[in-house]
């Protein structure tokens, strides 16, 4: 029991906890529902704002084009008519001597034969005024546009100012909705809590007194006339809400269909005066409405101000009052019992039913207070629908005004379009002589056109002469690079000679490799008996020290004790002597070590020094393949393209050539400086062996066989991954060569006799090839055994030294 009462106690808070969490919960799931749609609308209204505007901007830019259009045809007209107005004028006549002119009297000259110039006509149909006419007509025009595009950004702000206003409104209505939802599950409560009490008073009544009963029959009446109340209230708030919805779906389609016709450019006449009657009549029986619902509440608080007064009315007026008010939700069998026990049986009144009526009174004053927070909201509400009705009744005056004006500029400007177009129609007659002069000017520029071409043939010869010297030089410039094939073909007898000198060195170091295996061989066996020799003075030491103990164990016998104490110091002795040549032996194998390390580590630097001269001359060597083939390829492009700019290819198969002959002294430098370090690497090798051998005379034979069984090792992993590296750079270039005779196969046309040797050439390097890469993978193979036994050898040596190291602490331990 304390446990169940201790997690009763437990799951109380956690309850409450949780009822808060949903609490919490669907407080934030409505105000998220409130937000996404607050943001749909605002989103919406922005869409449609942007939409409104990029048409707005569209029209605009479309007169804007069509504007300039009209100038430019207007500039052209202008320009056109200048020339007109010049060729139209009259040549001025030149005055010819007469060969008698100044000899002897001048003879005198007639007036009336005289040609005078015929005056200038200060009429305003000359082309100048008209010109100026239009001038000053198209600075009219300009000026009209730019107002025009003020007119409309003025029209656009106050479009702009009304969607800002129909969203106003948009929320006003969103706001009356959750308003509406909210005060109709406020009313469902209420039904609910009044259909319980309704069952609590007729559970009550009875044990209660005849007078008490017809109380609460007159309070559910009560409250049934209120519940009435509420209900018409919220359907009349549900009637002003569809009105309201209608309304603004009117100004919704009012909106579309003028931002419809300002896209079209057409005249919008703006709602007809039915339109605006209707409107009125609207809201004058919305406001009438209202007043009917204010005075139906009026007498509604009457009726309920007499109810209460009237405490004295019999149970059957108050049955039949809710009956017809508020049907009951019992079984018809269930009220009639309740009935004849209400009739029958009259109880005295109790505690209970003061406390259900003061209960009832509470509610009846919440929904009274209720009531009037409905009444306060229904206000507003009417008048945020007036404001708004005033509003959009302001925004279709401003824009008919602004649309009447904007018909009048359009009708303005179609008058002077047709005004246009008739002079137009003047230039065009103007265009059509211009026309015929420009044929004229054609006829000129086909004649010199021909001798153009003629011009042109003359060239061509010119440059066919061109191209026959060219490809001489070219000819001069192949047979130079036959030559240098030539000598590139002895340079690879050359390198098939060294690899032939390679590989007898392969078979030689083969060969020493095999010995060395041979040697390799009794190296091990020295060493496994180091090994045993190392266990059998363990053994010999552990007995000792077991006499040792025995013998401490026999002190009673003095004469023994001290035969044993004599022997047991020789046997310290002896073993001490081994000890301490053990560890002699260990620190001369340290130092031996050391010396191999360093002799190593300066021979893999030489080694490392020539493979990277190694990597260069292979990367020279890759350059001057590469350059080659470049100048295979120049050549082939030059076959090809002989009508080129031959001294361009000229001067790339030089810089090719110069490139080649550079690559090719770079290569020799390289291949002297691997010989160079090669020699170096022999001498270093032959010290190393020297200084191997003077060090053998003053070792002992176990530390001698374990050094130089060491050094073969590494010196064999050494020597076989330099051949290695060796090999796989001759492989390289024999594959080199390889792909450089097959491009040279493909590339040059030579004799049958030429391309059957080039063929047996090849094979004769594939089957190289071959051989040089089972050479390589035996050679690898073997790399990899002396590896793994070159490790076994140090895994080896590592045993001796921590043989002998646990050897010395013992002798320590002992003394």
């Amino acid at each position: 029991k304390a446990k169940h009462d201790q997690l009763a106690a437990a799951h109380g808070p956690l309850q409450d906890e949780l009822a808060s969490m949903k609490d919490k919960k669907a407080k934030a799931e409505k105000e998220v529902v409130l937000r996404r749609t607050e943001l749909q609308s605002a989103m919406e209204s922005s869409s449609r704002v942007n939409v409104v505007q990029l048409e707005r901007i569209r029209h605009l830019t479309s007169l804007n084009e069509e504007l300039k259009g009209k100038v430019a045809e207007l500039t052209l007209q202008l320009t056109t008519e200048r020339r007109a107005t010049q060729a139209a004028a009259a040549p001025m006549l030149r005055q010819v001597s007469s060969w008698t002119e100044g000899v002897g009297p001048q003879p005198s000259v007639d007036e009336s034969h005289l040609v005078q110039p015929a005056p200038l006509e200060a009429s305003t149909n000359t082309v100048a005024s008209e010109v100026v006419r239009l001038q000053a007509e198209k600075k009219t025009l300009e000026e009209k546009v730019l107002a025009m595009q003020h007119d409309v950004e003025t029209l656009e702000n106050q479009l702009f100012e009304r969607s800002s206003e129909l969203q106003h409104v948009l929320e006003l209505h969103a706001h009356c909705n959750q308003a509406l939802t909210a005060k109709a599950g406020e009313v469902s409560k209420a039904q609910e809590e009044i259909v319980r009490l309704q069952m609590l008073t007729a559970s009550q009544e009875q044990r209660n007194d005849g007078n008490d009963r017809e109380d609460a029959e007159q309070m559910v009446a009560m409250m049934q006339r209120n519940l009435d109340e509420m209900q018409d209230e919220v359907t009349q708030l549900q009637t002003k809400n569809n009105q309201l919805r209608d309304a603004k779906a009117k100004v919704e389609t009012e909106l579309c269909k003028r931002m419809a016709e300002l896209k079209r450019g057409a005249s919008w006449t703006g709602p007809t005066q039915a339109q605006m009657d209707e409107l009125t009549q609207q809201t004058r029986h919305q406001a009438d409405h209202i007043a009917d619902l204010q005075t139906q509440l009026e007498s509604m608080q009457l009726d309920l101000a007499k109810a209460k007064e009237d405490a004295s009315s019999s149970p059957a007026q108050v049955r039949s009052v809710l009956n017809t008010h508020f049907p009951t939700q019992m079984q018809a069998d269930a009220v009639e019992m309740v009935r004849q026990t209400t009739t029958t049986t009259k109880q005295p009144p109790s505690a209970a039913m003061d406390s259900e009526v003061g209960y009832l009174k509470q509610q009846v004053r919440e929904l009274r207070d209720q009531k009037e927070r409905i009444q306060d909201e229904l206000t507003e509400k009417t008048v945020e629908l007036q404001r708004a009705l005033d509003m959009h009744s302001r925004m279709q005056r401003d824009s008919v005004q602004q649309l009447n004006e904007m018909e009048a500029t359009l009708e303005a400007d179609s008058r002077r379009t047709a005004v246009l177009q008739a002079k137009l129609e003047c230039l065009e007659m103007e265009k059509f002589e211009w026309d015929e002069l420009m044929r004229q000017g054609m006829e000129r520029t086909d004649a010199d056109a021909a001798e153009k071409k003629m011009l042109q043939d003359a060239m061509e010869t010119l440059r066919k002469v061109n191209e026959e010297v060219v490809v001489a030089r070219i000819e001069e410039a192949n047979a130079q690079h036959s030559a240098e094939i030539m000598s590139l073909k002895s340079d690879m007898e050359t390198a098939l000679e060294e690899n032939e000198a390679l590989l007898r060195e392969v078979k030689e170091l083969a060969a020493k490799a095999s010995f060395e295996n041979s040697d390799m061989g009794g190296l091990k066996s020295q060493i496994q008996e180091l090994k045993h020799e190392i266990q059998h003075l363990q053994y010999e030491l552990s007995e000792k020290t077991a006499e040792m103990d025995a013998l401490v164990q026999r002190q009673g016998q003095n004469d023994a004790e001290v035969a044993l104490e004599a022997a047991l110091q020789v046997k310290t002795k002896d073993v001490q002597a081994k000890t301490d040549e053990l560890r002699v032996k260990e620190e001369e194998l340290k130092s031996m070590a050391d010396e191999l390390q360093a002799k190593t580590d300066e021979l893999q630097a030489k080694t490392d020094e020539c493979h990277a001269k190694a990597d260069e001359c292979h990367a020279i060597h890759d350059q001057l393949v590469e350059c080659q083939k470049e100048i295979e390829s120049l050549k082939a492009r030059v076959a090809q393209h002989d009508e080129s700019r031959n001294d361009e290819m000229e001067v790339l198969l030089q810089q090719r050539t110069d490139e080649w002959m550079a690559a090719k002294d770079e290569l020799a430098k390289c291949a002297w400086e691997l010989e160079h370090l090669k020699t170096q690497q022999a001498e270093a090798a032959e010290k190393a062996k020297e200084e191997a051998a003077a060090a053998k005379v003053e070792e002992s034979p176990e530390a001698k066989q374990a050094e130089e069984d060491f050094r073969l090792a590494r010196d064999q992993m050494t020597s076989f991954e330099y051949e290695m590296e060796k090999l796989k750079r001759v492989n390289r270039d024999l594959e080199a060569k390889v792909k450089e005779l097959d491009e040279k196969l493909t590339s040059t046309s030579t004799s049958a006799d030429g391309v059957e040797q080039m063929k047996k050439e090849n094979e004769y390097f594939q089957h190289e090839l071959v051989e040089t890469k089972m050479k390589l993978a035996q050679l690898q193979e073997k790399h990899d055994d002396l590896a793994s036994e070159h490790k076994r050898i140090e895994k080896e040596w590592l045993l001796l030294k921590i043989q002998s190291a646990e050897s010395a602490l013992k002798a320590q331990k002992k003394k």
